[in-house]
């Protein structure tokens, strides 16, 4: 009796978060739903989850391109519409690489671990915010790269807890996996 009520209540606190990350993503799909209504290709603002996973594993694949302190100074010399463009669609063609490499971190981790409440919920936020990566359209024009940094500045928000939320999903199954492995997919940027 004990057991069905610890396992009730994590079931109800996961759909909880189940709900409230629900809420989030309709948030951002009616927000950007416009914007992704542009492109023929993205006019379905629902996830294709095969088109997604497919996605992610082309993209992980690559590999990912290193940045130095250089290039990280040479961004805020010069500030005309063209170069924040050319900056834009840097950061749209390397970010959703990136976020392909996380996400598919969390594929590899244990299932036990994978079915931890707090660590579903930031895979699958990472998900989502892979999807509304890959599905942006093309950045032309100033205006649009006004849209994307305004979408990156809510996925910014949005996660602003994952590290605590991560930290505790982490430290809930720390028995569940080995002490290296739990380090490498913590410490992965």
């Amino acid at each position: 009796m004990i057991l069905n009520r610890v396992s009730n209540g994590i079931y109800l606190r996961y759909r909880q978060q189940s709900r409230l990350s629900f809420y989030a993503a309709s948030l951002s799909r009616a927000r950007y739903s416009s914007t992704l209504q542009r492109n023929a290709n993205t006019a379905d603002p629902q996830p294709n989850h095969v088109a997604v996973q497919n996605h992610i594993v082309e993209l992980k694949s690559q590999p990912l391109e290193k940045i130095d302190v250089h290039q990280l100074l040479s961004f805020d010399k010069i500030d005309t519409e063209e170069y924040r463009t050319t900056n834009a669609q840097y950061l749209q063609r390397t970010l959703p690489m990136r976020m392909a490499h996380r996400v598919h971190d969390f594929q590899l981790l244990p299932f036990i671990v994978g079915c931890n409440p707090a660590i579903k919920s930031v895979y699958e936020l990472q998900v989502h915010n892979f999807d509304l990566l890959r599905r942006f359209p093309e950045i032309t024009t100033i205006g649009e790269e006004k849209e994307f940094l305004h979408m990156i500045t809510d996925l910014l928000n949005q996660n602003s807890d994952v590290v605590n939320t991560l930290a505790r999903g982490f430290g809930q199954c720390k028995h569940h996996m080995p002490k290296d492995q739990l380090t490498r997919v913590s410490d992965r940027r």
